[in-house]
């Protein structure tokens, strides 16, 4: 496998076999979530720990795979966490990248979706379509932050001040 290793003081790890195109099997969708669950488990435990996992399937027919993805919520919010892992219909992992940081402390979210999504259409001059709540670093501090979808841009907004 290729890999690598960013730097910074959350550890960013990706690799990917030189041959990393899907292959033909048998694997299921819950076969694959397996795979990609043992792997997890053995290498980034801390990542997994109360973290929820989404399996679907990519690319066509013949090179088809699995995309597993590793997301951990608090309160509503996604933490800044991420373990993705591309594993193959014949059961082999292709590639894998994480981004392993600590759930930061955050104050309390008050500002409503329904209020983000109206001040985002607002700002951005159309219809906004879409609003997870997230956790990111603004000036150094962690906050929860609405990503909201709005007249094909993003829209960035405190979900405690409402800026």
């Amino acid at each position: 496998m290729d890999q690598s290793r960013g730097g910074g003081r959350s550890g960013r790890w990706q690799a990917w076999a030189t041959d990393h195109h899907g292959e033909p099997g048998k694997l299921s969708k819950t076969q694959a979530a397996q795979v990609a669950k043992a792997f997890a488990d053995k290498y980034f435990r801390d990542s997994v720990t109360g973290s929820d996992q989404v399996t679907r399937p990519i690319g066509g027919d013949a090179d088809a795979a699995y995309l597993v993805t590793f997301r951990r919520y608090r309160q509503g919010v996604l933490m800044p966490m991420r373990l993705d892992f591309t594993v193959t219909r014949a059961g082999r992992i292709i590639g894998f990248t994480s981004k392993t940081v600590k759930d930061p402390a955050l104050p309390q979210a008050a500002v409503p979706r329904r209020a983000a999504l109206e001040q985002a259409a607002r700002t951005a001059g159309g219809k906004a379509t879409n609003a997870p709540l997230m956790a990111k670093q603004v000036g150094g501090q962690w906050r929860p932050l609405w990503l909201v979808g709005a007249n094909n841009t993003d829209v960035w907004l405190d979900a405690v001040t409402g800026a």
